[in-house]
Order: C-alpha cells, then structure tokens, then sequence
C-alpha cells in the first residue's frame, strides 16, 4: 500500500503541474521512473562485482 501512496502523491503532483497535457505527464513519469529502474540495476551490478 506503500508504493501505491507514493504513486498517488507523484500523480497529484504530475496533475497540479500539468505540464503540458495528463499524456504528457505520464511519458515523464514512465521515463523518471524507468531511470530509477536502470540506475537501481547498475547499481546492484556493479555492487555484485568482486
């Protein structure tokens, strides 16, 4: 339930910002969060390494 909240409050703030348009918006946070993703298996990889 957690993660849910936070997604809810990263919509609400997508939506108070309205950047361009809601698909707009969701492009972004599907990029942010597919960054955090890469970044995140990088990071075990590199933590992995001997």
């Amino acid at each position: 339930m957690a993660a849910q909240t936070i997604f809810d409050s990263l919509n609400e703030t997508a939506t108070s910002i309205q950047v361009v348009d809601s698909d707009t918006g969701l492009i972004i946070l599907m990029l942010f969060f597919g960054g955090l993703i890469i970044v995140g298996i990088i990071l075990v990889t590199l933590g992995r390494r001997p």
